[in-house]
């Protein structure tokens, strides 16, 4: 600790509030429809904090995603609680796909194992699994909820990045350099119709069709 001036601790990513956020951002990055049958199998915990997979859940469902289930390894609801809520739904065909950071041991061994895992005792109870072996950062709309939240926490974040839709949706401020030379700064709106950012970016021509 004695190397570090100060630790600032941002919102968890499953509150009350980034719940939505969260809903909204996988639906996005997955393409989650009306009628999908979808499995995200969090790592759970014994801790009461565990209820943030039920919020998460009743944000899908609030947006209309009755289909889709929250569950988890080591909490509640467990796989034979799952088993049973996906035969109500009365769809042979689902996704599975973790909810967590990274998708590591416990999605290679738990979800995706050979065997003794969600996949296979989803199999055996005569489901067509679909698995997406995809951890939470794997996912740009992800990352900036993450992101929002440590900015929001009253940390400043210096983040170098070329891709605008990027830097569009996270900056509040703008600093754009070409050949090492600053050539616009300011807000993001503002810069990105900036002509000197345009021809350097987009090349004169885009620029000369813009004026």
């Amino acid at each position: 600790r004695k190397d570090f001036e100060s630790i600032v601790c941002g919102l968890p990513l499953m509150t009350d509030f980034s719940c939505d956020q969260l809903a909204d951002a996988l639906t996005d990055s997955i393409g989650i429809h009306a009628d999908d049958t979808i499995v995200f199998v969090g790592h759970g915990t014994a801790h009461r904090a565990n209820v943030c997979y039920a919020r998460l859940e009743e944000a899908f469902h609030r947006n209309g995603f009755n289909s889709l289930v929250v569950v988890t390894i080591e909490g509640t609801p467990s796989l034979d609680d799952v088993l049973e809520d996906l035969k109500q739904f009365e769809k042979n065909k689902l996704l599975l796909t973790p909810l967590l950071t990274v998708a590591g041991v416990h999605a290679a061994e738990d979800i995706f194992g050979e065997e003794n895992s969600w996949i296979s005792a989803m199999a055996d109870a005569g489901f067509t699994v679909i698995p997406l072996r995809k951890g939470l950062c794997e996912y740009a709309e992800v990352r900036n909820v993450l992101m929002l939240s440590i900015r929001d926490s009253g940390v400043s974040i210096i983040a170098i990045e070329h891709v605008m839709q990027a830097v569009m949706s996270l900056s509040d401020r703008v600093i754009v350099l070409a050949s090492g030379e600053v050539i616009a700064q300011g807000r993001p709106q503002d810069v990105v119709r900036d002509p000197q950012v345009i021809e350097a970016y987009l090349g004169k021509e885009f620029a000369n069709a813009q004026g």
